[in-house]
């Protein structure tokens, strides 16, 4: 399952518990998960979705560094899942990262390219 983390998961605490308690149901039933969170941590995630998820487990996470606080993670479902993470500052191009399809084998999905795509264009530069 792949997740895109929108500005309405993350306008209120309601919305932040929400998409947690989406994902730790998801990973609790074995589907494999990668969100792709590209807000900066607010309000009411203020180290970032990855934590808010992360906290069903009574794990402390790895925090972001200060100057990437960006978390992309994907997550291999088991009781205790695995979280592979990676930290990008606004403006840095996004790594591909891993969408596992069963322990041992995952697709990659290449998220700089698709971005870049769907970036919104001005008028002037259709063709």
């Amino acid at each position: 399952m792949l997740e895109i983390v929108s500005r309405a998961n993350k306008d209120r605490p309601g919305s932040v518990a929400d998409f947690a308690q989406k994902a730790e149901s998801a990973l609790r039933q074995g589907v494999r998960l990668l969100v792709v969170d590209l807000f900066a941590p607010g309000l009411h995630d203020p180290r970032g979705i990855h934590e808010v998820i992360w906290d069903a487990y009574g794990d402390k996470p790895n925090a972001p560094p200060p100057d990437k606080q960006i978390t992309l993670a994907s997550y291999l479902a088991s009781p205790l899942p695995e979280a592979y993470l990676e930290f990008v500052a606004v403006g840095d191009a996004l790594p591909a990262m891993p969408l596992f399809l069963d322990p041992d084998t995952y697709v990659t999905v290449s998220l700089e390219p698709t971005c870049e795509a769907g970036l919104p264009r001005r008028a002037g530069d259709l063709a």
